[in-house]
């Protein structure tokens, strides 16, 4: 019976043929912008996100820290973990809770249901929105 080793049989790097990229080649500098554009969007919609969810739960519980009666069904029930697609980028969020404390169920948000479904319009709102910033013609991105 022949013994294997216990560590994989390493290739030297000069050996693999690296594919060569030449520089000024027109859709790699438009996707390092496009790459930083994003990147640089994301905290922005994270914000938009955040308030999104925080009015819808508002306009479900009230105010937060008012006190209501034993009465009112829907409640602010803590936060748990989810995530939101952002253009074509899946991102965690912290998604607030509401719970019917009369029928003892979780009360779903219409607003988090969209935001987690992958739509064609963001891409497109992304891609007037980056060909708007590089032509400098930013009151059409505004638009």
């Amino acid at each position: 019976m022949k013994k294997l080793s216990s560590c994989p049989s390493r290739v030297k790097s000069d050996s693999i043929p690296m594919p060569t990229l030449e520089p000024g080649l027109p859709f790699l500098d438009e996707l390092d912008t496009r790459i930083a554009l994003i990147q640089a969007l994301i905290p922005i919609g994270l914000a938009a996100v955040s308030e999104v969810l925080e009015r819808e739960v508002e306009a479900l519980c009230g105010i937060k820290h008012s006190r209501k009666g034993k009465e009112t069904a829907p409640r602010r029930w803590g936060r748990q973990r989810g995530s939101v697609y952002l253009s074509d980028q899946k991102v965690p969020v912290l998604v607030p809770r509401v719970r019917d404390v009369l029928n003892n169920k979780e009360v779903e948000l219409a607003s988090y249901d969209k935001l987690q479904n992958l739509s064609p319009v963001n891409e497109t709102l992304l891609v007037r929105l980056l060909s708007g910033l590089s032509a400098r013609r930013y009151a059409d991105c505004a638009a």
